[in-house]
């Protein structure tokens, strides 16, 4: 592999390990979804995620009815942790 590829997965990877860990430790994990359609970003991107995160908050609500919040925020976590092994590990395979 080249040191260009490597970069190029580690530098992604850390970018969604930072925006996991963020939205983990964040008051707005909650309600990303409601102002992505609102904000002025039209890309796609966020709306994605805030879809993403939609979803899950739906599914923890119905699941877990008292820590919904919780549960979100604790699978935020460990995304990001398994973004920032990926983004590291990749060094050790090139």
């Amino acid at each position: 592999m080249e040191i260009g590829t490597a970069l190029g997965v580690s530098v992604i990877m850390g970018l969604l390990s930072i925006m996991a860990f963020y939205f983990s430790f964040s008051k707005k994990a909650e309600g990303f979804y409601e102002e992505t359609n609102e904000g002025p970003d039209t890309t796609g991107f966020f709306i994605i995620v805030g879809w993403i995160l939609m979803g899950l908050h739906k599914l923890y609500k119905v699941t877990f009815r008292n820590y919904h919040n919780l549960a979100l925020r604790i699978t935020l976590f460990f995304f990001g942790a398994i973004f920032m092994v990926m983004g590291v590990g990749i060094w050790f395979l090139t």
